[in-house]
């Protein structure tokens, strides 16, 4: 069976349809127009006319086939370009989805119509987009995991072949064991970040809340995380303009949030800038605030912070180091909790991020 393209079947319908239309326009005159003539007939005009009645009708019939003929024909030629016009941006859809399965991301479709086909052309081109953000997350993610992992990993073979050797002295070596231990740390903590996440991505994850008082819990936060504040140098605070303290939330959860974005403030905050909390009520329920005055986030960068294994760092120094999964640990607790997560920075200046918890009191 010959295979027929989209404006083939098109073009085959519009003619079917139209010429049926035809031959029963025709049908139906024809037959109207000799019921006529035979009435006018009948009513004694036959003598008159004489035979030549019948060359009326059949010039009357060759009139109507005429008709249909050149209607049939201006039918067709309508109907290939009417054809040609719907199956165009078709056509582009086609070439840019090709395109698109070659890896070609940045492919993109003009909007031409603002009807079904845009609608399709609006969600290839976001599909593209994705793709390409994806491709460079990908990238990312290759780049983290490749340094990050590899680092630790050729200290503790340099560390071992060094004891093995016996080059270094027995008065260093217990230096050394915690040197190791430091690297095994660092491999442990990067490895259970990628766990938390995979965890957080199943289905079967639920969060187990609970009446808390959100003040003194972050307060706790703080007061845990303190001395690696005070170690760097960075003053951190909390503020609160709560009128009722008292909020439903999963307690284990919510200090894992505020602890790895506290976390993600002090690596990129010099000495002396400080770090502040802000606890407010906002329409909904309430809003959390961390606020720095960092090196803050390139706004090219800042649409992707949130992203799983992406980091807006480049230096790779080993106090910055890691795969880049805190921030979206944190952004599937918050949404597990039916809040939200914005971030606003400022190069150079520093950056706010801002929980809503739309929860009851």
């Amino acid at each position: 069976m010959m295979k027929l393209n989209l404006r083939s079947k098109l073009l085959i319908s519009y003619i079917i349809v139209i010429l049926c239309t035809l031959v029963l326009l025709s049908w139906f005159v024809d037959i109207q127009i000799s019921q006529h003539f035979r009435k006018f007939y009948e009513e004694g005009v036959e003598m008159r006319i004489g035979p030549k009645g019948d060359i009326f009708l059949e010039a009357i019939r060759q009139s109507i086939f005429l008709t249909v003929l050149v209607g049939g024909i201006i039918a067709i030629f309508i109907s290939f370009i009417i054809s040609g016009y719907i199956v165009k941006p078709i056509k582009k859809l086609i070439e840019a989805t090709k395109a698109i399965a070659l890896g070609k991301y940045e492919e993109r479709v003009k909007i031409e119509s603002d009807d079904e086909l845009g609608d399709l052309t609006m969600s290839l081109n976001s599909m593209a987009t994705s793709l390409e953000d994806h491709r460079y997350l990908q990238q990312q993610l290759i780049t983290n995991v490749s340094h990050e992992l590899a680092t630790p990993l050729t200290n503790i073979g340099g560390y071992l072949e060094a004891l093995n050797d016996g080059v270094i002295e027995e008065k260093n070596r217990k230096e050394t064991y915690i040197l190791m231990k430091e690297e095994t740390d660092r491999l442990k903590a990067m490895l259970d970040e990628v766990r938390t996440l995979s965890t957080l991505e199943q289905t079967s994850f639920k969060i187990k809340p609970a009446q808390v008082n959100i003040k003194i819990l972050s307060q706790k936060i703080i007061t845990q995380i303190h001395p690696q504040f005070k170690e760097k140098g960075v003053p951190i605070k909390l503020e609160s303009s709560l009128k009722s303290e008292e909020f439903t939330l999963d307690k284990d959860r919510y200090t894992q949030i505020l602890l790895n974005i506290l976390n993600n403030a002090l690596q990129y905050s010099a000495k002396g800038k400080p770090v502040t909390v802000e606890l407010s009520d906002s329409k909904d329920g309430i809003k959390i605030s961390v606020t720095d005055h960092g090196i803050g986030v390139p706004a090219k960068e800042l649409p992707y912070i949130f992203e799983r294994f992406y980091r807006t760092d480049k230096s790779r120094n080993r106090k910055t180091g890691g795969l880049g999964v805190g921030l979206a640990i944190v952004k599937e607790l918050v949404e597990a909790h039916g809040g939200k997560i914005s971030a606003r920075s400022e190069e150079g200046k520093g950056s706010t991020f801002t929980i809503l918890f739309r929860i009851q009191r």
